[in-house]
């Protein structure tokens, strides 16, 4: 199934697929090969690739996200190991020590005049961002951008912490970046997610359209809309 829903409607979709079927007692249970928040992959016919995809790297996912700040490359990769943080249990840290993650980041979009600092909220942990010449000062949050992500691995808030981890932390984001009028949620968009079908091996795109509020924000924040790819 493909789908393009809110986030946390695939989550309870699935839930209450596995309270209508009896799993623990079927001798050919459901099987969730793929799932995220706008995509789901399910159930086991006759000689279907069973292995996770997602597992093997042979999934590609692109996510478009609005930063605080401009990045000062165009084009640039995050390699960064991320585990739990110590002292607030819903979110992550960069650490030498964690699970290796990685992320391709690319500028589409910019409008570095733009200033949050009159109506923003600073989340939880952004005064625990990294920095790199160029990222916004709490005093001074200055300028916004579209970035295009690409991630290589599949660790829990890798964008958002690997964003922030480079100082330009993600547009609503309550833990790790800033939150404000222009946006009620976090400013992460699923946008395309590539695989080949496990029968035929055929190469499949599915690409999401941005939600409304997404395309509201971007018209406040003087960003240019993404091209259709």
């Amino acid at each position: 199934m493909a789908l393009n829903k809110p986030v946390g409607w695939a989550e309870r979709l699935l839930r209450q697929a596995m309270r209508s079927v009896p799993i623990a007692v079927d001798t050919n249970p459901l099987d969730v090969v793929f799932e995220d928040a706008d995509f789901i992959a399910v159930n086991k016919p006759v000689g279907f690739h069973t292995a996770p995809i997602h597992r093997e790297r042979r999934v590609q996912k692109e996510y478009l996200a609005i930063t605080v700040g401009v990045p000062q490359q165009q084009a640039f990769t995050v390699d960064a190991a991320i585990d739990r943080h110590p002292s607030v249990d819903t979110a992550r840290r960069i650490v030498t020590e964690g699970k290796p993650a990685l992320t391709e980041f690319e500028v589409i979009s910019a409008n570095p005049s733009f200033n949050l600092q009159a109506s923003s909220t600073a989340g939880e942990l952004f005064h625990e961002r990294g920095g790199t010449p160029g990222s916004p000062s709490r005093e001074s949050l200055q300028g916004v951008a579209l970035v295009r992500c690409f991630p290589k691995s599949g660790r829990t808030h890798q964008i958002r912490l690997h964003l922030a981890h480079l100082g330009y932390p993600l547009l609503g984001d309550e833990i790790y970046g800033v939150t404000g009028p222009w946006i009620g949620r976090q400013a992460l968009h699923a946008r395309a997610l590539q695989l080949a079908h496990p029968l035929t091996g055929a190469g499949m795109r599915y690409v999401a359209p941005l939600h409304g509020d997404f395309v509201e924000a971007l018209q406040l924040l003087g960003l240019e809309l993404p091209e259709d790819k």
